[in-house]
């Protein structure tokens, strides 16, 4: 039964990544690889947004359904990896953030990174948006 399970279990992961990429790679496939510097048009702003937010949509959904099919020592057993490892890897990338968004990237290579506010207040966006989404979804799940 348990083999089955992850045969199953593979196969959510097939069909829930490839058509995924797939929408990911339907802006490509619509306008063209993007140049470099050149100014992205909104249409392709708004159409990659569309396309991430189609392709998470159907990943989510995927692992739903494969999450349901485990029996509950595999559930738990999924719950503590995400946990665990998602919390350890936010540790281990913290003196990284650190180390970048105080000119560290500038530091070691001047002619390829420069500094700036607006490139620092985007990095800190950056890196803060999935902190604040997995502490957003950590409090919603905790509180049921």
């Amino acid at each position: 039964m348990t083999e089955r399970g992850r045969v199953t279990l593979s196969t959510y992961l097939f069909a829930g990544i490839l058509p995924a990429a797939a929408i990911m790679a339907l802006p490509v496939l619509i306008f063209g690889v993007a140049h470099k510097g050149a100014p992205v048009p909104p249409a392709r702003i708004v159409v990659t947004t569309l396309s991430a937010t189609g392709a998470m949509v159907w990943i989510l959904g995927f692992a739903v359904i494969a999450f349901r099919r485990m029996d509950e020592f595999f559930q738990a057993g999924s719950k503590f990896a995400w946990y665990w490892g998602g919390s350890l890897g936010l540790a281990a990338t913290a003196p990284i953030y650190a180390f970048i968004g105080l000119g560290g990237l500038h530091w070691l290579f001047p002619s390829t990174f420069h500094l700036g506010a607006d490139l620092f207040r985007a990095f800190v966006i950056g890196y803060s948006l999935p902190v604040l989404g997995m502490t957003a979804g950590y409090w919603r799940i905790a509180k049921r």
